[in-house]
């Protein structure tokens, strides 16, 4: 057959596979969330009701990373001696900060040129960077707590994909009918996942961390949304595209969760190369890696269309995932 140009069906693969990646969420997960929201907002607000005197609701590392959305914010820039020097920081921290004369006194490295950057990484005052334009530090804390609530959402899914995953196992080895138990299965799932929920929501750290400016609450949620992208035992485009966005931003929320993203793309790639190793699918399929030919110019010559513009989608997804964590890990300060 003549080689296929498969430029069109990669970017409509790609966009359609974003599109399935982040789905619509249904009337109940938005109660959850609001609920959630609701939790976390009240119990911020009980600490200038009831808490003691003073308040440091803002402290550790937080003025810190708030410090470096100042900086894009006002400057454009990461360089941050300008603004401990100006102290841009008093509307959030009204105390001292950082001594402009001490690098190590304002969590500071000397970089190229001889400009001072933070050590703190800058994934977290990016995903912020729109509320602090738009609202200040104040609107921010909101974000952190939708972000929260967002964060227990996926939980609740989670615990419910696997209670229902544990409950078609067991149904499977009992030789019973999935169809004939399918609804109570359901509905224990989301009694499962809804008392998962409650406990995350108002339990030990979420909702200490809720109000907080630290990568803890990003990291976790990037975590979950891999952690079910992994769970069925047949991933689809949808599942790989989950699983690049993750490698590729979780670098950037802190150092430390690079292995965590080595870990999640080897169990990716390993499950895409060789799906039977995860158990029998319902409908088992050949591995990627033994269903395409490659014609000299590069494209594909076997298979049909719509597996070609999945296989350039997840390869696609794959190479900017490599390339975004790769470029991370070097000083581009």
């Amino acid at each position: 057959p003549a080689p296929t140009n498969l430029e069109p069906l990669a970017s409509r693969g790609i966009f359609l596979a974003f599109r399935t990646a982040i789905p619509t969420p249904s009337r109940g997960i938005v109660i959850l969330w609001l609920l959630a929201l609701a939790v976390y907002g009240g119990a911020y607000q009980a600490q200038f009701a009831w808490g003691e005197r003073p308040i440091y609701h803002i402290t550790g590392d937080e003025p810190h990373y708030l410090t470096i959305a100042t900086s894009l914010i006002r400057d454009g820039d990461l360089e941050i001696f300008n603004n401990y020097r100006d102290k841009d920081y008093l509307p959030f921290y009204p105390w001292h900060l950082g001594d402009p004369r001490d690098p190590e006194d304002m969590h500071a490295l000397y970089g190229t040129g001889g400009n001072l950057y933070s050590k703190h990484s800058i994934g977290l005052p990016l995903l912020i960077l729109p509320a602090m334009w738009l609202g200040g530090h104040g609107l921010a804390i909101g974000f952190m707590m939708a972000l929260s609530a967002l964060l227990s959402t996926e939980l609740w899914h989670l615990a419910r994909d696997i209670a229902g995953s544990q409950r078609e196992a067991t149904l499977r080895q009992g030789r019973q009918s999935t169809h004939q138990s399918g609804g109570a299965g359901r509905r224990w799932s989301g009694i499962i996942a809804t008392a998962t929920w409650f406990l995350v929501v108002t339990a030990s750290p979420l909702i200490f961390y809720s109000d907080q400016f630290y990568p803890e609450v990003p990291g976790a949620l990037l975590v979950t949304v891999a952690l079910r992208a992994l769970l069925p035992s047949t991933l689809g485009t949808a599942s790989f595209v989950r699983l690049a966005l993750v490698v590729s931003l979780l670098p950037w929320f802190h150092l430390r969760y690079i292995p965590i993203a080595a870990v999640i793309a080897t169990w990716g790639l390993v499950r895409w190369a060789f799906p039977l190793l995860s158990g029998p699918p319902h409908h088992p399929t050949p591995s990627p890696l033994m269903r395409i030919r490659f014609a000299p110019d590069g494209n594909v010559v076997h298979g049909s269309t719509q597996r070609r513009a999945r296989t350039a989608a997840i390869l696609g997804t794959l190479i900017v995932a490599v390339a975004g964590g790769g470029l991370l890990t070097l000083d581009m300060r």
